[in-house]
This record gives structure tokens, C-alpha cells and sequence, in this order.
């Protein structure tokens, strides 16, 4: 799925302290996952931190991500509703 609208975070994520201890953080890479569906008109649903940093952050991501939309999946002529997780790097 391609973004058809997106939003920034209202602050750089770069800024923001990110704590050793990353809840389920295993790896090199730090990163934020979020689930949500995308529905048949491309708007996001059921927004929620699969792997979170932090409350501040992970409550501007999920808000971030609400106001994305996209361009809707399709099965042939017809848009569907699907599952995406998202990986949103830290660092």
C-alpha cells in the first residue's frame, strides 16, 4: 500500500530520548511497530503500538498514523480492506 496522504509527527522523533530497554526491542535496529488496518477507502483503522519506545512516542505515532491515508488495496476492480504493519525507524 503507498501513502496518499501523510502526516508528520508534530515533534522530530529524533529528539526525543529513547529508553535502553525497548519494550520487546530485540536486534540492532530501533524502531517503533505499529499495526493498523487500511480499509477500502484507504483511511487507517485500529491504530495500535505493536512495539512501542516510549507513551509520548508511541501515542504520537499512533495519532500521526490515524490522519495518513492511502491509496486502497485492490483484488482485481474492487478495494479492499488489509492488515500492515508499520516499522518506524528511531533512529
Amino acid at each position: 500500500i503507498l501513502p496518499h496522504r501523510s502526516v508528520q509527527p508534530p515533534f522530530p522523533l529524533d529528539r526525543i530520548p529513547i529508553p535502553l530497554d525497548l519494550k520487546g526491542y530485540q536486534g540492532e535496529a530501533r524502531r517503533l511497530v505499529v499495526y493498523a488496518t487500511v480499509d477500502d477507502r484507504g483511511e487507517t483503522e485500529n491504530v495500535h503500538v505493536i512495539r512501542g519506545a516510549s507513551d509520548e512516542i508511541d501515542a504520537a505515532a499512533v495519532a500521526t498514523l490515524k490522519r495518513w491515508a492511502f491509496r486502497p488495496a485492490m483484488r482485481g476492480d474492487t478495494p479492499v480492506t488489509v492488515q500492515a504493519l508499520f516499522g518506524i525507524p528511531l533512529q
